[in-house]
């Protein structure tokens, strides 16, 4: 996650040219590996039978704080690379899959919207 966001962050004012295309491509390669651990993950989780938690002085506002702060994690690691993929297609451009194929954007090119999201 932390290679994704500084490729994704900072990798246009370090790389340029062709390795600006490399680092981009690696970039969305990232974004769609999170995808794909996530998926699995989630199911495991679902899965599973959670262990009990530990009792603490804080009781059920600590339980409460915990849920929400957990599932607003998954909500973003889905969210994230969602949005990049998104953003890929209203650019106009297509989805490199692992440099092994590439999903033609389904949708028109709109780059203020792309700037948006």
């Amino acid at each position: 996650m932390l290679a994704s966001w500084l490729l994704g962050t900072y990798g246009d004012l370090l790389l340029r040219g062709a390795l600006g295309e490399v680092g981009s491509t690696v970039h969305m390669c990232m974004g769609l590996t999170v995808l794909m651990i996530l998926l699995p993950r989630l199911a495991w989780r679902l899965i599973d039978q959670q262990p009990i938690p530990e009792q603490t002085h804080l009781g059920v506002c600590e339980k409460r704080a915990s849920t929400i702060a957990h599932y607003a994690l998954y909500v973003l690691l889905f969210a994230v690379p969602i949005l990049g993929i998104l953003t890929q297609f209203i650019r106009g451009h297509p989805l490199p899959i692992f440099g092994l194929f590439e999903i033609a954007s389904p949708l028109s090119a709109d780059q203020s919207l792309a700037r948006s999201l």
